[in-house]
């Protein structure tokens, strides 16, 4: 029987995703834990969106560097810090209550004993920093069911488009064909909702709609998203949140790998996109200046605090991977990427 649709393995994802491990509803009780924290629709896609840094800072004259602490709601604080302190030190410079942090680095646990050198932190790198549980080791969530919305979940594992052609605020939306799509609930959670559209499968979009993008956990890392162009700048560095029209690219390079129940499956953020180009909302960086064959649509503006949200998550994506293709990929990114 398959897994796809259940809450145990959406947890799953959640937690190779992010580096922190995520329980299904109802199972901190059940195992007798702390309280957890609630998975938010808020904390799930800024644990995954990064905003990418424009340049990279200039190391100081005392050699220290720069890194971005981001945290669960989305803030983003710089500490500076010499590559051969320990995280220990971080940590109290963002807390006078280090123990109740943990810091994330590349899907990873970062301990208090090693250095920022030995950790792999460069100048310019981001960090995660998530609030651990009252026990002060804990440190994980536990999906709240009002974050999805399952009545609009959907298989499309079984589903090919071919020819037929979809559109949403005006742009080809690429359906996610042989993923499962668990529905996140954003209805009524924005000023509007002109920008899902209307309700139900159709191939024209609507007005004030939105156009659908991708996002993989895997564009967190930098150096992994940002290409150079191969116009104009050679080196040119755009601040914002990556996302792709295009799946194909997220599923070969950016979608996270990981294992449940002996099987192994990928999983990706399907967004909406504020696709307000003059207002300097949303910039495309076409296919033919990035090393990856398909556009980058980059969204420089979200900011929590100040309610701006052009990024809009409304649907994770899993699909189940055999052997042969989690080799293919492997092999594929080393060579691009």
């Amino acid at each position: 029987m398959s897994a796809l649709g259940s809450l145990e393995l959406l947890a799953a994802g959640f937690s190779a995703s992010f580096g922190v491990e995520v329980l299904p509803p109802g199972a901190a009780a059940s195992r007798s834990l702390d309280t957890p924290h609630k998975l938010t629709i808020h904390d799930l896609f800024h644990i995954s969106h990064a905003m990418v840094p424009r340049e990279i800072p200039e190391t100081t004259l005392s050699g220290e560097i720069e890194v971005n602490i981001r945290s669960m709601i989305g803030t983003t604080s710089v500490v500076r810090i010499k590559p051969d302190q320990k995280i220990s030190v971080m940590k109290r410079q963002m807390s006078r209550n280090p123990e109740n942090l943990k810091f994330i680095f590349d899907r990873r646990p970062l301990k208090d004993e090693k250095t920022v050198e030995m950790e792999g932190i460069r100048n310019g790198g981001t960090v995660y920093m998530i609030d651990l549980t009252k026990d002060g080791k804990s440190g994980f969530y536990e999906m709240d069911t009002s974050l999805l919305a399952r009545q609009f979940d959907y298989d499309f594992t079984n589903k090919r488009d071919g020819n037929d052609v979809y559109m949403r605020g005006e742009y080809r939306y690429y359906r996610p064909c042989g993923w499962y799509r668990y529905a996140v609930a954003v209805t009524d959670v924005y000023r509007d909702n002109n920008w899902l559209g209307k309700h139900g499968i159709r191939k024209t979009t609507t007005t004030g709609e939105w156009p659908v993008s991708y996002h993989g956990t895997k564009m967190r890392d930098k150096d992994a998203v940002i290409r150079k162009f191969r116009k104009g700048h050679a080196n040119e560095y755009i601040r914002g949140v990556y996302s792709s029209p295009s799946l194909a690219i997220i599923d070969e390079f950016y979608a996270q790998i990981f294992e449940f129940k002996g099987k192994k499956y990928k999983i990706a953020l399907q967004n909406r996109i504020n696709p307000d180009q003059g207002g300097a909302r949303m910039k495309i960086i076409p296919a033919n200046q990035t090393e990856v064959g398909a556009e980058y649509w980059v969204s420089p503006m979200e900011n929590q605090s100040e309610k701006v949200f052009d990024v809009r998550p409304y649907g994770i994506i899993i699909k189940q991977i055999d052997v042969q293709e989690d080799n293919s990929t492997s092999k594929r990114s080393c060579i691009i990427l």
